[in-house]
């Protein structure tokens, strides 16, 4: 699925969108936020990220193969609420 999309997206346009993603630097603090992300991202690599919590192995849709596990940490942060 990311590579379809990526094949469909303007090279320019992506390369533009990812130099400013991970370059922002964000001055709004928020509560209650959790910031999960995966160690194998290769499109947002996480060495650009500070995370709260890391998915060992999650790539950039780890929502779709990683699901259990973020919803284990999920359900444990609203436990602990």
């Amino acid at each position: 699925m990311l590579k379809e999309i990526l094949l469909d997206t303007n090279p320019i346009f992506l390369k533009w969108a990812i130099s400013k993603i991970i370059r922002w630097k964000n001055i709004t603090s928020v509560e209650n936020l959790i910031h999960i992300h995966g160690t194998n991202d290769r499109l947002l690599p996480i060495y650009y990220v500070k995370c709260d919590e890391k998915i060992i192995g999650g790539g950039h849709f780890m929502t779709m193969n990683k699901s259990d596990e973020i919803n284990k940490l999920l359900a444990n942060y609203l436990e602990n609420e």
